[in-house]
């Protein structure tokens, strides 16, 4: 497996492109672009973000003389835990008294079970909106970002046929053509239908209290945390917590907590902006790749052309290994490319395709020999491995 470019490793990550699907795809493209065009324009970018802070955290690691009772006493379990949400950008880096942070009370694995919408709208309302007029808030697909206004919510597919009539009609989007008693005489998959055909745009909360403050949302793509430089910042402040958290109190923890995130200079915090920078082109030259490949594959170019253009070799530079016996492996390039490494505008990347659908065959479902052959073709300059029906 390791010679025909397979890595033995715990599976995929978020750089894995030919995994993702196509929303997510898109999600960050769109994001990328909309950053690029604020960006340009001369607008400030905040971002924002929430974390939790556990009592009895601290480093696994301590100086130790070789005595049994020369390491740190830490209490059983993890104790209690506070929440920080906080805000930066690269103009102001972490917004001075625009910290929310409060203990939690429910044992729960996750700390979204402790936020809830209107908790925090009230604090972007009162302690953050105010400083940071006439920006861009960067924010997550977390539940309470995303709670949507009730006089534009869409008719959801739970809705029994009567919710779908009260949706039509305070719409004003009665079936006036099927008479005074459309109600009853309409099927639920005829009324339902109307509404999906006028299914209105999203809109959430959080847009109308910033549309008050002359500021503009973004939401970050799904699964994309190395797009936002603020949790870097809270990678930072969490192993200095650890380092400094002798105490085990949760006052302490909370002191210091706000004390770290003072201590991020602005030259630290230039290089977790210049970090997402960087990631997003490695992601435009990615996706134009993914655009030549499904193009390549979907008919728009012949399989001559796709493997010319992938190697910058010669049709006869690029025989397989096993001695070109195309004809016994179906014959000419097929649905999958599963491994390739290329040249890229201004530096060089390797991206790999595992097991990526193009026509028909599922994710991740390579299937024994018996049912498809490999042909792997060994270049100078691109390993590539092509899968056959």
């Amino acid at each position: 497996m390791q010679y025909i470019g397979f890595s033995f490793s715990r599976g995929p990550n978020h750089y894995d492109m030919a995994r993702e699907k196509p929303f997510v795809r898109n999600q960050r493209s769109n994001c990328i672009d909309t950053v690029l065009k604020y960006r340009q324009a001369g607008r400030t970018i905040y971002h924002t973000d929430e974390r939790w802070l556990t009592k009895n955290m601290t480093s696994d690691r301590t100086w130790k003389d070789g005595t049994s009772d020369a390491s740190l006493k830490v209490p059983s379990g993890k104790g209690g835990r506070i929440i920080v949400a906080h805000v930066a950008s690269r103009k102001t880096r972490i917004v001075v008294c625009a910290a929310w942070v409060f203990v939690g009370k429910k044992n729960s694995g996750d700390y979204h079970a402790e936020m809830n919408s209107t908790s925090w709208l009230i604090w972007l309302e009162d302690s953050v909106l105010p400083k940071i007029r006439s920006g861009v808030l960067v924010i997550d697909r977390a539940p309470y970002h995303l709670v949507r206004n009730e006089a534009i919510r869409p008719a959801a597919s739970r809705f029994r046929k009567d919710q779908v009539s009260d949706w039509l009609e305070a719409k004003n989007l009665v079936l006036a053509e099927r008479g005074p008693q459309w109600r009853t005489t309409c099927t639920r998959a005829v009324l339902k239908k109307r509404a999906d055909e006028n299914r209105p745009i999203p809109h959430y909360l959080v847009q109308d209290l910033t549309a008050r403050f002359d500021m503009s949302v973004l939401i970050s793509p799904v699964a994309h945390p190395e797009l936002n430089p603020i949790e870097m910042g809270w990678g930072t402040v969490k192993m200095a917590l650890k380092r400094a958290n002798t105490s085990f109190s949760l006052a302490t923890l909370r002191h210091t907590a706000e004390v770290e995130f003072v201590k991020i200079t602005a030259k630290v915090w230039d290089k977790y902006e210049d970090h997402p920078i960087k990631q997003a082109t490695y992601y435009r030259a990615d996706d134009e790749v993914c655009a030549e490949v499904e193009a390549a594959f979907n008919g728009d170019k012949d399989d001559d052309e796709v493997e010319g253009s992938m190697d910058g070799d010669s049709e006869d530079e690029s025989g397989s290994e096993d001695g070109g016996q195309e004809g016994e492996t179906g014959g000419s390039m097929s649905e999958y490319v599963c491994c390739k490494s290329m040249h890229a505008p201004g530096f060089r990347f390797s991206m790999r395709f595992h097991a990526v659908q193009l026509r028909g065959w599922r994710h991740g479902r390579l299937g024994g020999p018996d049912r498809r052959k490999r042909l792997m073709h060994r270049q100078d300059q691109a390993d590539l491995v092509v899968i056959h029906k």
